[in-house]
């Protein structure tokens, strides 16, 4: 199959091997910045069945099949590259509560109604129009059982930091996404989902609604730096093209800028802090 013979809505290349490898980082930074699979919950009780809708790499539909052996994991993503290795990596490590199957989650999902005890949702912006949250989320609570738990993690852009080439690239990609339809900002000066998510749920009738805030530090010296510095490398290479063609941004300048970025990342008196923020809602009736 060659490379994007098939619509999708995800911003960045999907099928592209880069792309895989980010999303391999990232999640391993998430899941370790958040500290732990589920930390708003008490070890995972009662959820028999777990569905991770755009599970990318699969870092963290495959540590959940690993941790809760006898729960049943499915992963669902659009990009058959990713989810032929994520199958992969399911059968390497035995992992035989554990599936992954190509799934647009833009469309109605194909499970039976009241599949799942949980579905798992981990930075949607990336792959879901404002437009489109409403249907995307409704399409998330029809498999899940009544009293099911829909939990939903998304962050502000990549970081706040001390670095002034950092944060134009930042910029720049808060803005691409708000002219092309992304996101909840008013103007573009950033993504604005965050505050939309207890919201969002509510409107699609989710009950019991809350929410757990998360603070990713990535400066100099922390655990989390490499990881940032990784995709910082991968991500605005991959979205130069959308930047150049939706912003009056030229080449040189974002070339300059880039390589800036990376020469500040890693100067010691680097700051950098990410904000995440999980909430999670009820099925009701």
């Amino acid at each position: 199959m060659k490379l994007l013979e098939y619509n999708h809505t995800y911003i960045l290349d999907p099928q592209n091997p880069a792309e895989l490898a980010r999303l391999m980082v990232q999640d391993r930074m998430i899941t370790e910045g958040m500290h732990g699979l589920l930390p708003e919950r008490d070890r995972g009780e009662k959820l028999r069945s777990i569905l991770d809708v755009g599970c990318g790499s699969g870092g963290w539909a495959l540590e959940v099949a690993y941790a809760y052996p006898h729960r049943s994991v499915v992963g669902i993503d659009i990009s058959p590259v990713m989810i032929d290795y994520n199958r992969t990596q399911a059968e390497v490590q035995h992992l035989d509560n554990m599936k992954f199957l190509v799934m647009d989650a833009l469309q109605p999902l194909k499970f039976e109604i009241g599949t799942f005890d949980l579905v798992n949702v981990r930075a949607a912006t990336a792959f879901v129009p404002r437009a489109q949250w409403p249907a995307f989320l409704q399409n998330c609570l029809q498999v899940l059982r009544k009293g099911g738990i829909l939990r939903v993690t998304e962050g502000e852009a990549v970081g706040l930091t001390n670095s002034p080439t950092c944060e134009k690239i930042n910029a720049w990609a808060a803005q691409m996404l708000y002219a092309r339809g992304y996101g909840f900002s008013h103007d573009g000066s950033h993504i604005g989902t965050l505050p939309m998510l207890g919201l969002l749920l509510q409107e699609v009738g989710c009950v019991h609604i809350s929410s757990m805030p998360h603070i990713l530090d990535f400066s100099s010296g922390t655990p989390l730096h490499e990881s940032q510095h990784q995709n910082y490398m991968i991500w605005p290479l991959m979205l130069k093209n959308s930047l150049l063609t939706t912003l009056p941004i030229t080449e040189e300048e974002f070339d300059q800028t880039y390589q800036q970025m990376l020469s500040e990342i890693q100067m010691s008196q680097f700051r950098g802090l990410w904000s995440l923020l999980t909430v999670w809602g009820v099925k009701g009736e």
